[in-house]
């Protein structure tokens, strides 16, 4: 008797959570690609390097370059590219895309199709949003490339799983000041989320909003971000959602949303190790 109430306790609280199950975790196993679907990568790619500085020195060939060029992607949003001399260089020598759109706060909009208009919103530092209207398949759509304001406490965090006095008194401070920080960053992101809102209720055109949040699905921007547009993970994604590469994994950052008039066909996470979060890859069908 007494199990069968802890089992029921159990399936109670599994319902309660549900709903946040369902944004981490993806059960659409039936999928089928078909034919003329197109392709569109968000990745937060931490500067190219980050992860690989032996690249600079031997001259091999950037990983996370020949991942883009070996996908054949339609439509890409990169974050994080950092555009120092060497990411230039090597961009301009391989032209992933016909069409780009770089910018000096880290982003990379890039497309096969022309870039018929472009823009930056939201922008805090070296964070924010740009945008470009482009084709699919001869229909102008509008491709939302999204940094929101970072916690910068990266490096913090990955110390912090490898302290000694983690179950001592004296990490109490630490954990303070990293609420704070959060705390922080949080509000700058709730502004540039709630510009991003707006403008997206102006656009003329179906949309992609496509980037790292910095916010997992429960939060508030992602909430209004969403509102209105289908999540491609929790469309067509299977698996866990997870996103975030570093030290304190199973954290969903990275989103795709789109608007109705866009088919999604499919959901990919690719678990590379080239950047601290992993590309997001979404195959959509224009209705």
């Amino acid at each position: 008797m007494l199990k069968q109430r802890f089992a029921l306790y159990s399936l109670f609280a599994i319902l309660l959570g549900f709903g946040y199950i369902k944004t981490v975790v993806g059960f659409n196993f039936n999928k089928n690609r078909g034919e003329a679907t197109n392709k569109v990568l968000s990745y937060n790619v931490n500067s190219l390097y980050s992860n690989h500085p032996s690249q600079l020195k031997s001259g091999e060939k950037n990983p996370i370059i020949s991942f883009i060029k070996k996908e054949g992607f339609d439509l890409s949003a990169m974050q994080e590219l950092v555009l120092i001399k060497e990411n230039r260089d090597l961009l301009k020598k391989h032209k992933i895309f016909k069409h780009e759109y770089l910018t000096n706060y880290l982003f990379y909009s890039g497309s096969n199709s022309p870039i018929s208009q472009k823009g930056n919103i939201a922008i805090s530092e070296r964070n924010g949003v740009t945008w470009i209207d482009t084709k699919l398949n001869g229909k102008t759509v509008r491709l939302y490339n999204v940094h929101l304001k970072s916690n910068r406490i990266s490096g913090e965090t990955n110390n912090f799983a490898f302290r000694k006095d983690l179950f001592t008194k004296k990490i109490f401070p630490y954990i303070k000041h990293v609420l704070v920080q959060i705390r922080k960053q949080s509000k700058i992101r709730v502004m540039q989320a709630e510009e991003l809102v707006k403008h997206i209720a102006e656009c003329p055109h179906p949309v992609l909003v496509c980037g790292d949040f910095n916010e997992v699905p429960l939060s508030y921007p992602y909430r209004i971000v969403s509102n209105g547009l289908k999540d491609a993970f929790e469309e067509k994604g299977t698996g866990f959602g997870f996103t975030f590469a570093g030290k304190f994994p199973g954290l969903r950052l990275d989103y795709a949303l789109v608007s109705e008039e866009l088919e999604i066909v499919d959901f990919e996470i690719r678990k590379l190790e080239y950047s601290d979060h992993y590309p997001v890859i979404v195959h959509l069908k224009v209705k």
